[in-house]
Parts: C-alpha cells; structure tokens; sequence
C-alpha cells in the first residue's frame, strides 16, 4: 500500500489517511491510498468529507438564457475513470465540493439525442435534421455517417462552430453522495481462465461514490451569434429527450443517470422565476427612486419643496400599486411617509388662493373642470370666491383651466360646462361685483 503524496503533505495533512484533508476533490483525485484492500475506505472518505464540507452551489446563467430544471431518477455516476481510483471519479467543484456534470458532457448527450432522430428520420426530414444539427453544434459531428450526408465531398467541408453553449449542469441545494457497489461473481469466466462460469469464485467487490437519486439538477443552454429561438428551442428539446430517454454518465445500460421531467412543474417554475426577477428588478427601481427623490428632499429648497412632495407623493401610489398586482409588501413606505410629514414643516404657510393653485398644478387640467369645477354650484361662496379668483389670474394653472373651460363650453349641443362657465360668470357678476371674466 502506498499513499499519492509525498511525506511532507502526507505529514501535514495528518499522516497516510490524510485526516486533515477537507477537499473533497483532492480525496477523490489526489491524496489517496492505494494497493490493498484500502478502496472502500478510501471511497467513504470521500463521501464523508463531501457531506462536511461541500457548499450548495450558486446557478448562474447569462442574459438570454433559458434553464432546464430535472429530477435525478437514478443514481448518478460521472466521469467514472477521470480519477486515481479505478472506477471512482466523479466530477466534484474543485472548490465547493458539490457534484457537476461538465458542460462538453451535457452537449454529448444533447448531440446524441438529435443524431438518433436524425437516423430514425426520413427524407425529406433527415436533410432538415441535420441542417439543425450542423446550427446547434457545429460542424463536423464527430460521427462519419452524419458528416458524409451533411457533405460527401470531403473538399468542401469546412468546419464551423455550434450556435449554443451548453453550460455544467449544478444541483439545486444539495446533492448527497453516497458509496455504491458493483461485483464481479466469475473473474476467471471473463478473464478467459474457465470455459463456464460457476458460483465457486469469489466475489470482487468494487466501490465508487455516486450522486444519490432524488436531487434537483438545472441544466443551462446559452444562445451565441443571435440564433433565433427555434433553434434554442430545439437544442432543449435534445437535451430533454437525452437525460431522460438516454441518462448522463456511466452505466445507464444499468440504470444509473436517468432524470425525470415534469412539463407542468417546470413551467411552473419558470413562472415563478420570472415573478421573482421581476420583483428584484422593481425592488431595485424602487431603492434608486427612493435615494434619488425622498432621500434628497431635506435638500430641497423651501420654493420647490412642495411640488417636489407632491411627486413624491404622486410616484408612492404608483409603487403601492405595482407591488399590490404582485402581492408582496412595498419597503420603506413608512420611511417616505415620515419623510413627507417631516418635510411639510419646512413649507412656507400658503395664502388660501395658493393652496387652490398648488392643488390644481398636482392635476390635469381635465382632472381639474371634471372633479373641481363641475361642483362649482354645490360649493360655500367662500371656496367659489377663491376658485373665481385663482381662475382670474392673468397666467399660471388658473389661466390655463379657465382658457380651457371656456373651449370646452363652446362646444354644441347640450353641454354640462357651458352650464359651469355660465354660473362662474354670474358669481363673479353679481356677488363679488368684478369686473368681467377674462
């Protein structure tokens, strides 16, 4: 038996069993004991320091993405000879320690998918196939028959690159590996020694550590030179009919490898993804907003505090809007509110007749005859007194809504506001005694 290290790391690392040893990845393809009967143990060091240390990994995929979530159905075998021990690798994150299946890997089983449709197709199907094949992942194929119907004439061939990038397929939380076992009853049989294999051999047990069944796996697929969607779209369909159909790794003649995937529960995923990102983006819309307008209102002046309140105020209803349609809370209201109460004692006091004004110039002018001046006759002389004065002034939001009545009462027919406009030049006529409206 000898260890794959020298004496100084074996040494600090903690002796020969490498007890000091916390990564995951270098247990399973560096510091290892061989020789003896030390592989099994070996093996479940590396799924105990896998449940220790290991860290959920974090997907991300780019702009323009689309993901795939799928169910491990069968214990999960990967990269099985890329490892010191025979038969015992698997792909670990060199860092984190979590199972990943590589994205070349996840591009073979998609390529195999889409080359065994292509050879159960036919004409004109198969040429369409292909052509599709060629877009997805480049040309040549890596499979001579597929590359002779694409082009016979090896002259004329040039090879290009495939329009999508399939990215490593990562676990969603954590992905338990566990010891697993296969055994070889007729060594002598196969090993050409006996002509008939009988039960009288010895067992050879071989241990390797595997993905156990039942964790959630996303896989990602990236669209490069700005394919179009079908083309993405097919790619997903391969990739889909592969892990499903075909499996990922080693042994899936014997049942390792196969996912299940639920149409429902994906697309319900991915509805609920978007949800999600859609509350982040407007989360951090809301905090720009909130640092660029409340934040700054103690620096605003005394002459523009109060329309700077009032749109304030005006966007505060539009987010509380927009964050009830998606059912969730909006942040920091109660901080803006204190902040308009706290502001609003910084107003200068206003005259009744500019209090009228700095309602107004928070409407539309439509806003204003519609819910204001439609009410003329029900209103005290009081408040009609200071609606006629403000609609005298010679410029300003009394101008503009008195200049606009007067173009709405002049239409024909029977008309509410020439009613309006009458009754505020009788007011003004013959009870505040002015001289005639403008």
């Amino acid at each position: 038996m000898s260890v794959t290290a020298t004496d100084i790391v074996a040494t600090a690392l903690g002796g020969e069993r490498f007890p000091h040893c916390e990564s995951p990845s270098l247990r399973l393809e560096k510091f290892v004991r061989i020789g003896g009967n030390t592989k099994a143990e070996e093996v479940n060091a590396v799924v105990s320091v896998q449940r220790r240390h290991a860290k959920d990994p974090a997907h991300w995929a780019p702009a323009g993405a689309i993901t795939l979530n799928a169910k491990l159905g069968g214990r999960l075998i990967i990269n099985q000879a890329g490892g010191v021990l025979e038969n015992a690798g698997l792909c670990l994150h060199r860092h984190f320690g979590y199972p990943y299946i590589p994205g070349s890997a996840v591009k073979g089983i998609a390529r195999h998918a889409a080359w065994c449709e292509w050879q159960e197709a036919e004409e004109p199907q198969k040429r369409a196939i292909a052509a599709m094949i060629v877009k997805v992942f480049g040309y040549p194929t890596n499979d001579k028959g597929l590359d002779a119907f694409i082009e016979p004439d090896k002259k004329k061939r040039k090879a290009t690159v495939g329009n999508i990038a399939f990215m490593a397929a990562v676990p969603q939380g954590k992905a338990e590996l566990v010891v697993d076992i296969v055994n070889c009853h007729h060594m002598k049989y196969y090993g050409g020694e006996k002509d008939t294999a009988t039960d009288d051999e010895s067992a050879n047990p071989q241990f390797f550590p595997v993905v156990e069944s039942g964790s959630e796996w996303r896989f990602s697929l990236v669209p490069l030179r700005g394919v179009d969607n079908s083309v993405l779209g097919l790619a997903k369909e391969w990739l889909i009919k592969g892990i499903v159909i075909n499996g990922a790794g080693a042994k899936t003649a014997a049942g390792y490898g196969w996912f299940v995937y639920d149409a429902d529960a994906e697309a319900k995923r991915l509805e609920e993804e978007k949800e999600m990102r859609n509350r982040e983006e407007l989360g951090k819309e809301f905090e720009a907003w909130f640092n660029s307008n409340v934040v700054m209102l103690d620096s605003v002046t005394a002459e523009e505090l109060a329309k700077q309140i009032s749109a304030v105020e005006r966007e505060l209803d539009k987010f509380k809007e927009r964050y009830l349609a998606m059912k969730t809370v909006l942040p920091k209201e109660q901080q803006v509110v204190d902040a308009i109460n706290t502001n609003r004692k910084r107003l200068p006091k206003l005259t009744p007749e500019d209090e009228v004004r700095q309602k107004w110039s928070n409407m539309s002018i439509k806003s204003v005859i519609n819910s204001e001046l439609k009410q003329f006759e029900r209103q005290t002389d009081v408040v009609k007194a200071l609606w006629v004065t403000v609609l005298r002034d010679g410029e300003g939001i009394g101008k503009e809504v008195w200049t606009e009545l007067k173009k709405l009462a002049q239409k024909k027919g029977k008309n509410p506001l020439t009613l309006v406009e009458q009754g505020i030049r009788k007011f003004n006529n013959n009870v505040l005694k002015l001289e005639k409206m403008p």
